[in-house]
C-alpha cells in the first residue's frame, strides 16, 4: 500500500517526506501557523498519532480529513455471531464476556496500557466524569473504568445493526451492572455531526454547570477519535487516555478498502 500511495505522488509530482513512528511523536512536524493546506488520511493511524496530529494543527482553516473505511475489520461479524449465538445476552457478566470471546481474533491482544495523552492544570479534587464509547474491542475501555473512578461514566455505544455492534452493546450494558451512574447514549456510529452537537452539550453540563473535570478515552472508531481529539484542543478537558494493547496483529486487523469519505472541522464554528 505504502508503494502505490509513493507511486502516485511522484506521478504527479508531489514532494513527500516519509516519518517514522518514534519521529512523529517526538516532534512536532505539523505547525498552527504553517499555512499549509493539509489533507489528513486517519485510515492508517493509531487513535494516539490521530490525537497527536489534530493537536498540532487542529486551528489550521485549511485540514481536510479523509478516512477508508475497510471491508471487513476484526473481530470479524462472523466469528462473533458464532459466539453470541451460544449465549442468552441479558445474562452476559464481564467474566463470561471474557470466557466466549477468549479465542476471538481480535487483531491486538493484551495486556493494555493506559497513556495520557493530554496535560491539563485541573484541580483534581473535583468530581470527574468519563466520556466513552464502547466497541466490540471491550478490553481497552474495561481497562480504563477498572483502573479509575468516575461519579459518572457516559458511554457512547452504535445502534446493534450487527454482530459487532452488538458486541459492542453487550460491553456497555456489563458496564451499567458493574458501576453506579453510567448513562448509555446511541448514536449513528457515522453521525459525526450528532455526537459532536453531544460532547459540546455534555461539556456545557458537566463542566459550565456543574463544575466537573471530563475525561475522555479513545475507545472508540478513528472517526470518533478526530472529534475527541479536536475538542479536546479547544475545550477544558482534564484527561484523555488512549489504552494501548502489548501487540497488533497486522495480518488481522482490517482487510480491503470500500469508499472514502471527507470532512472539515471549522475551528471557528
Amino acid at each position: 500500500e505504502k508503494d502505490s500511495i509513493i507511486k502516485v505522488l511522484v506521478e504527479n509530482g508531489i514532494s513527500y517526506e516519509i516519518i517514522t513512528y518514534q519521529n512523529f511523536i517526538s516532534t512536532s512536524y505539523l505547525k498552527q501557523d504553517s499555512g499549509l493546506n493539509i489533507l489528513c488520511n486517519v485510515s492508517g493511524l493509531s487513535k494516539s498519532l490521530i490525537f497527536k496530529s489534530i493537536n498540532s494543527i487542529y486551528n489550521n482553516d485549511n485540514i481536510i480529513f479523509s478516512h477508508s473505511f475497510a471491508k471487513e475489520y476484526y473481530p470479524l461479524d462472523i466469528d462473533i455471531e458464532r459466539y453470541l449465538n451460544d449465549c442468552n445476552s441479558s445474562e452476559f457478566s464481564y467474566e463470561l464476556l471474557e470466557t466466549i470471546t477468549s479465542d476471538l481474533v481480535k487483531g491486538e491482544s493484551g495486556p493494555y496500557k493506559i497513556e495520557k495523552m493530554l496535560s491539563s492544570n485541573t484541580d483534581d479534587s473535583k468530581k470527574r466524569v468519563l466520556i466513552a464509547f464502547a466497541s466490540s474491542k471491550y478490553e481497552r475501555l474495561f481497562t480504563l473504568i477498572d483502573e479509575r473512578e468516575y461519579e459518572i461514566i457516559e458511554l457512547i455505544t452504535p445502534i446493534p445493526q450487527n454482530p459487532r455492534t452488538k458486541l459492542a452493546r453487550i460491553a456497555a450494558e456489563i458496564v451499567s451492572k458493574r458501576f453506579n451512574h453510567v448513562v448509555i447514549n446511541e448514536f449513528d456510529t457515522n453521525s459525526l455531526q450528532d455526537i459532536l452537537t453531544y460532547l459540546y452539550q455534555k461539556f456545557y453540563e458537566y463542566y459550565v454547570v456543574n463544575n466537573y473535570n471530563i475525561e475522555i478515552a479513545l475507545t472508540g472508531s478513528k472517526r470518533q477519535t478526530i472529534i475527541c481529539s479536536f475538542l479536546s484542543s479547544i475545550l477544558k478537558i482534564s484527561n484523555c487516555w488512549y489504552i494501548n494493547p502489548s501487540s497488533w496483529d497486522t495480518e488481522r486487523f482490517s482487510k480491503g478498502m470500500k469508499e472514502t469519505t471527507y470532512f472539515k472541522i471549522n475551528p471557528a464554528e
